[in-house]
């Protein structure tokens, strides 16, 4: 019984730390990257009306705006890079790299070689981005929603050794009590002669 006792007991232990790592993991790198995929669609979007819809803005201003939004993307990037990725993740991260830097390459074509020829290639260029973001989030989710299935089945699992470790408990009690009750006295009876009193 104590065996047992101390098995669910480990059992419990470890589904514990399970589950804290898959909060853990939930949290950093599945909640925190939707956040990064969000703060880069935005910075896409910026980048898209900027270069395209420059309006009254000077060549330097423009430039400036263009270097800030490109700092930001590219730290957003390197946050994305320092957490889990799952392998088809890694493929469709890896192709976001791919796609952020052709545009570098076209927007400094267009930016500061001063070739506006090249203006509807950039322009395709950005589906290509949103694609690869929005397949990104899809991972997210479905990531997110394996975990939560994996620790629903982690509490299940504790939930079940705990209530197998009530009904030991309550098992040993009966018997420790049945044996109590039935039980003779281990000391004999000491017979008292009556008549000495």
């Amino acid at each position: 019984v104590f065996i047992i006792l101390l098995i669910t007991n480990l059992l419990d232990s470890s589904n514990s730390g399970e589950l804290k790592n898959s909060f853990t993991t939930f949290y950093k790198d599945r909640l925190v990257v939707e956040g990064y995929i969000y703060k880069l669609s935005n910075a896409f979007n910026d980048k898209k009306d900027l270069i395209l819809n420059p309006g009254f803005k000077q060549n330097q201003e423009l430039s400036y705006e263009n270097a800030s939004l490109n700092i930001s993307i590219n730290k957003l990037i390197k946050l994305y890079e320092g957490t889990i990725l799952t392998k088809e993740e890694e493929r469709y991260f890896e192709q976001l790299k791919t796609d952020v830097n052709r545009l570098y390459d076209l927007e400094n074509y267009y930016l500061y070689d001063g070739k506006p020829v090249r203006t509807l290639e950039l322009e395709a260029h950005f589906p290509k981005l949103f694609t690869a973001l929005d397949k990104l989030s899809e991972i997210q989710l479905e990531e997110g929603k394996n975990i939560i299935d994996n620790s629903s089945q982690l509490l299940a699992s504790s939930n079940l050794t705990s209530k197998l470790e009530i009904c030991l408990l309550i098992v040993v009690g009966l018997i420790i009590q049945a044996i109590i009750f039935s039980a003779k006295s281990l000391t004999p009876r000491i017979n008292q002669k009556g008549h000495l009193n």
